[in-house]
């Protein structure tokens, strides 16, 4: 339950039920173009441009392509495989 002011909102949605969305914050991410995932054996991968692969664990699309939770640190660059 939430109560809520709003200009404009008349009494209209007093009592009633109604699905909302709720942005609740920002977070730094890392986002990498989708076409930079490689997946092998039900694992996604990153290349480096040292030529190295790492192990990342991608997440929810969002703007601009996939984001990465775990893998990828401050400096890493990453390369089309």
């Amino acid at each position: 339950m939430a109560d809520v002011a709003m200009a404009g909102l008349d009494d209209y949605f007093v009592g009633e039920r109604v699905l909302v969305s709720v942005t609740a914050g920002q977070r730094a991410a890392y986002v990498v173009p989708e076409a930079f995932l490689l997946r092998r054996f039900g694992v996604s991968y990153v290349r480096l441009k040292n030529g190295a692969e790492v192990t990342v664990q991608p997440g929810l699309m969002v703007e601009g392509g996939r984001e990465i939770l775990a893998g990828l640190t401050d400096g890493d660059v990453v390369v089309t495989p």
